[in-house]
């Protein structure tokens, strides 16, 4: 009689031959599992980390930036802080009065600068890390560029996808509203259709945006 242990085996090893005979009958399948193994052996979870690390790093510094463009809002005159004055009132009433838009207003400049060298850091940090990560995924045996061009060229990097992130944001929202008026012209504000239509629209254009900066992280980065 078998044991449990022989048991166990003899599934494993069943398993194992039907995973190797659909490796053969479809290359979908084995591109996969070497996608996995591949990932596995260069340790992609710790390359996927370091990565992470920037980015979440780089969410204290637009907090600052964000704060800093409210001051600016704020300063720009004395209406403009009147009426946030009373939409901060209306929509957060715990917090109106111990909103000081004076001092926001006041230390916009310091928040600016603050903002912009943390996300500086955070962001070319973000990117030495992604490049490694991806040199180490493709066993890119290449020599590196010295500290300064990687530096510059991860410096070009940001301001790119700065750019394509809000081109793309733009573009998104001006091919929604295009294909709302559109479907809203032949089938009526209440129809289904357009309602499937303006979503699959705005699905498609994020995907387009997504895959283009993708392209600009791998082809450049």
């Amino acid at each position: 009689m078998e044991s449990l242990t022989e048991r166990v085996a003899a599934v494993k090893a069943r398993a194992r031959g039907r995973v190797e005979e659909w490796r053969v009958r479809r290359p979908s399948v084995d591109h996969l599992i070497r996608t996995v193994r591949r990932y596995q052996l260069q340790s992609g979870d710790r390359l996927a980390g370091a990565v992470t690390y920037f980015a979440f790093l780089s969410f204290f510094p637009l907090l600052a930036l964000s704060y800093a463009v409210l001051g600016y809002v704020v300063a720009a005159s004395e209406e403009t802080r009147e009426a946030l004055q009373r939409a901060v009132a209306e929509r957060l009433p715990g917090i109106a009065s111990q909103l000081d838009l004076a001092a926001i207003a006041g230390t916009k400049a310091t928040a600016g600068i603050i903002g912009l060298l943390g996300l500086l850091y955070a962001g070319l940090g973000a990117l030495d890390a992604l490049r490694g990560a991806l040199r180490q995924m493709a066993m890119d045996t290449t020599p590196q560029a010295n500290f300064f061009v990687g530096k510059l060229r991860d410096l070009a990097s940001i301001v790119m996808l700065g750019v394509t992130l809000i081109a793309s944001v733009g573009v998104a929202g001006l091919a929604t509203a295009a294909t709302d008026r559109v479907l809203h012209f032949l089938f009526g504000g209440d129809s289904v259709l357009a309602a499937l239509g303006l979503r699959a629209a705005g699905m498609a254009a994020s995907v387009a945006a997504d895959w283009l900066m993708f392209l600009i992280l791998l082809g450049w980065v």
